[in-house]
């Protein structure tokens, strides 16, 4: 566990015990933290799970104006859609007036690139709930896999250039 996660941990049971001490009004202070992507990262895959960490879990966090799934520990993460060439992330977390934003820059580069369309529905959990995945790979003759194997009716006549 990171330093950063342990200390919002022990700020977090604090908080909890002042709060349950009469007349302690003492907030969590509101940070946010992107674990994923590394900012600099550079992938070949359109679609990107962002993840990272927000102090309050009842904050509201959104990344690219995607609202991010936040879990009771403060973990969150979306998926976005990259485009070709230099991509802004922007994690943003809201409670009430108070906000934090975190911003990294990675870049996609569809040399060879496999292209997901994936239509995500808020508050569903993709690593319980399957997926279903359509697309398109950037050249004919590229063998396309998924979990080692080629998928039910897949063929290269399907694939665009």
């Amino acid at each position: 566990m990171s330093i950063f996660k342990k200390a919002l941990v022990i700020l977090f049971v604090f908080t909890l015990f002042c709060l349950s001490l009469s007349g302690c009004t003492t907030k969590i202070p509101l940070s946010l933290q992107i674990d994923s992507p590394e900012d600099g990262a550079e992938f070949s895959v359109n679609v990107q799970k962002v993840s990272g960490v927000v102090s309050d879990p009842e904050a509201t966090v959104r990344i690219n104006d995607i609202e991010a799934k936040v879990a009771r520990d403060g973990a969150f993460y979306a998926y976005i859609d990259l485009t070709k060439g230099e991509n802004t992330i922007e994690a943003g977390a809201t409670r009430g007036n108070d906000t934090h934003s975190e911003t990294i820059t990675v870049s996609f580069s569809p040399e060879l690139a496999v292209y997901l369309d994936i239509e995500s529905e808020s508050g569903v959990d993709y690593n319980i709930t399957p997926v279903t995945v359509t697309g398109w790979v950037s050249d004919a003759e590229a063998t396309v896999t998924v979990d080692g194997r080629a998928p039910l009716g897949y063929s290269r006549e399907q694939s665009r250039a």
